[in-house]
């Protein structure tokens, strides 16, 4: 009797805290679930400056769906801004493809904030860096088929690079530095052409602004931005999975006795 009972109770922690392991999440006001099909997926607008060859990209934006989820569900009462820079205009190659140049950057960087005051406004930087830092990150610079070096690489399909009238397309790789979530998504689950993992991917699109308009912090160009990549539970989660685990086996060894 006392053995079965000890056995249901091992069994039954194993089953909460494998639940418990799997189960929605929440970091500084930020609610995700781990185990969704989703995971870990991002898309928001981006608002960014034009760069010519040797500048560096920079701009801000908002995040407006997190696994599948709309920001009234994802940061209920708050809001998930982001600013990026520092990325180095080093390469353009304007032979290999008879419609699109090809463009190469360096560095870069990549934070991501929670705010509880949801302001976002693209006219107003410091509503994009108002929060608290919620992932910092810095680009990856991975190896290309044709043997350069770049954190993040693009295109222009129409206009002319670093005059506020091309438009395109980009993509690139982070690894997680720091930030509230950082240790939930320090994961190097991307695999980069290097061999090595980085912590996100990253893909965007971009065009001008109507009429020519240029915001009063120079972002001319907007678009959308998308950060893949995975996400773990909690460490105290994974801890109570570990002692069901656990608990499971010295019920079966009690057992055995």
């Amino acid at each position: 009797m006392k053995k079965t009972t000890l056995t249901k109770i091992a069994v039954g922690l194993f089953a909460a805290a494998s639940v418990n392991a799997f189960a929605a999440i929440n970091i500084g006001g930020v609610v995700w679930n781990p185990a969704s099909g989703f995971d870990f997926t991002s898309q928001g607008s981006i608002f960014e400056s034009a760069v010519a060859p040797g500048g560096a990209l920079g701009g801000i934006g908002v995040v407006q769906t997190l696994n599948n989820t709309g920001a009234g569900v994802f940061c209920p009462g708050c809001e998930l801004t982001f600013e990026f820079g520092g990325h180095t205009l080093t390469y353009v190659d304007t032979t290999t493809s008879a419609t699109d140049d090809i463009l190469g950057f360096t560095g870069g960087w990549l934070k991501i904030y929670v705010d509880t005051t949801p302001d976002f406004d693209a006219d107003a930087k410091t509503t994009a860096t108002d929060g608290v830092l919620w992932l910092d990150l810095v680009g990856y610079n991975d190896i290309q088929a044709n043997g350069w070096v770049t954190s993040l690489f693009g295109e222009i399909a129409k206009g002319t690079l670093g005059t506020g009238n091309d438009d395109g397309s980009g993509a690139g790789l982070f690894d997680v530095v720091g930030g509230l979530a950082a240790a939930n998504f320090n994961t190097n689950s991307v695999k980069a052409n290097d061999g090595h993992g980085a912590d996100f991917s990253f893909s965007s699109s971009y065009q001008p602004l109507p009429n020519g308009y240029v915001t009063p912090d120079g972002f001319g160009l907007f678009g959308t931005g998308e950060l893949k990549g995975n996400s773990i539970p909690e460490p105290a989660s994974l801890l109570l999975s570990a002692l069901g685990i656990a608990g499971l086996g010295f019920a079966r060894r009690r057992s055995a006795k």
